[in-house]
């Protein structure tokens, strides 16, 4: 992670040694990012297209999924928009936990990735469980008869992934889905007011989706203020390379939906928490990313950030407008 200094852009030792080699999935061209190169994913030991039918009759309505948590949350919409039009006002969710997903590179090679495990599953699960349009949370590795694998989204859609919406990749799975969900509306309900001290802003930095063309030094003057989501490593990454912030852990994304509901404005690239904002739709500043920005924001207040002088703009205009 980047860090600056009198005014100039220092690198962390980790970043600096990461993007010391060039990345083939990302380029340039007369300054503007072009697609990378997508790798194909298979699900070993299931078959099929993922394609179903529209729901009929009594039957219980059964989405199953394996996560991350971001394509969870961004599978809500498209699950309620399907019981929606099969006359239904609810619907069960299983995480099916310990999948092994296979990417196949550019280049040939095989990259095996295991989802959500057990106890991810498990914190993941009380946020589902608030929710007003769920009728029952399960869990288990096996798929349940009769569910809608949603798992398929990944090898079955014909979306590009790269900058598309996340949400809509879903919906090829369902071509015969007229009305698409409106993501402009908030789908993720029953967060409870939480003291947080006096602290408006949640901020929220994963390693997975960096951004090298940011400086976060522009947020120190606000640092009282400020409340960091993520693991111990990332609050330690941000704190090294930038300011200390009082770091908040989590004990569940139900607590995370509750503290995300508290404050005025969150801040931060596309991690589980960022899902989470945008299905609250509270004012919202995404980091882009330039490698994956499969992110789309819709509805609400929202701001892109991707380059500092821009985003220190629009921070301080939403700082304004909500922070006051």
């Amino acid at each position: 992670m980047a860090a600056v200094l009198s005014g100039k852009k220092r690198r962390s030792p980790a970043t600096a040694a990461k993007s010391s080699a060039p990345n083939p999935d990302v380029a340039w061209s007369a300054g503007t990012l072009r697609p990378p190169r997508q790798s194909l994913q298979r699900l070993p030991g299931r078959t099929g297209s993922g394609v179903f039918a529209p729901p009929s009759g009594d039957a219980p309505l059964v989405f199953s999924h394996s996560g991350k948590i971001g394509d969870l949350v961004f599978a809500l919409p498209f699950c309620r928009a399907v019981a929606a039009a099969s006359g239904r006002d609810r619907f069960a969710f299983h995480i099916r936990t310990d999948t092994v997903i296979e990417r196949i590179q550019s280049d040939g090679v095989v990259m095996r990735h295991r989802l959500l495990d057990k106890a991810g599953a498990e914190l993941f699960r009380p946020l589902l469980e608030r929710q007003p349009y769920i009728s029952s949370v399960s869990l288990s590795p096996e798929t349940p008869a009769g569910a809608v694998d949603l798992d398929f989204f990944r090898v079955q859609t014909c979306l590009p992934l790269w900058g598309n919406s996340l949400p809509n990749y879903y919906l090829p799975l369902a071509p015969w889905l007229a009305e698409p969900p409106d993501l402009s509306r908030p789908w993720l309900f029953g967060g409870r007011e939480t003291d947080l001290g006096g602290r408006k802003i949640a901020i929220f930095l994963s390693s997975r989706y960096p951004s090298e063309e940011l400086s976060f030094g522009f947020l120190e003057p606000f640092r009282d203020e400020l409340v960091f989501l993520g693991t111990k490593e990332e609050h330690e990454a941000f704190a090294s390379a930038w300011f200390p912030v009082e770091h908040r852990p989590i004990r569940d994304f139900a607590d995370a939906l509750d503290v995300l509901s508290s404050v005025r404005l969150a801040i931060g690239n596309q991690t589980g928490f960022y899902s989470i904002a945008e299905g609250l739709k509270i004012p919202r500043l995404l980091v882009v990313s330039s490698a994956s920005p499969n992110v789309v924001p819709c509805g609400g207040a929202f701001q892109l950030l991707h380059v500092t002088e821009s985003a220190k703009a629009s921070f301080l205009a939403f700082h304004e407008r909500f922070c006051r």
